[in-house]
């Protein structure tokens, strides 16, 4: 309980969302640009015994981090190309998490945004 106490728990919680519980617990993770939404739970949410939670109860620092743990393992699991044989590994996926959770920082996506308008490749 003391470690819980000293911060374990966002750990705890990371593994929660990375592992989650088949039928259970599941945990979609942040949005990852330029992919499809092929699981069960769509990005950003979360269901529990089959019920979907609303987005906006997920926003607190705690369940945070279930995303950031669900984000590691959607992308490491993932292939970057469809030919590609090789999985792109827990690297790939830790970077998908940090770039997912400063998006939720506020104000930060809205400057995000400005910045692809104003770009013509980001604009397609």
């Amino acid at each position: 309980m003391r470690h819980l106490k000293d911060g374990s728990l966002g750990a705890a919680a990371t593994a929660l969302g990375y592992f989650g519980i088949a039928g259970v617990f599941s945990v979609g993770g942040y949005y990852q640009p330029g992919k499809r939404d092929d699981s069960e739970v769509p990005f950003g949410g979360a269901r529990i015994f089959g019920w979907d939670v609303p987005r906006a109860l997920l926003h607190n620092p705690l369940l945070e981090c279930l995303q950031i743990g669900a984000t590691i393992r959607r992308v490491a699991e993932s292939k970057l190309r469809k030919r590609d044989e090789d999985e792109q590994g827990l690297a790939a996926g830790a970077a998908a998490a940090a770039f997912g959770l400063v998006e939720e920082v506020p104000f930060v996506r809205e400057s995000l945004d400005i910045g692809k308008l104003f770009d013509p490749q980001q604009r397609k």
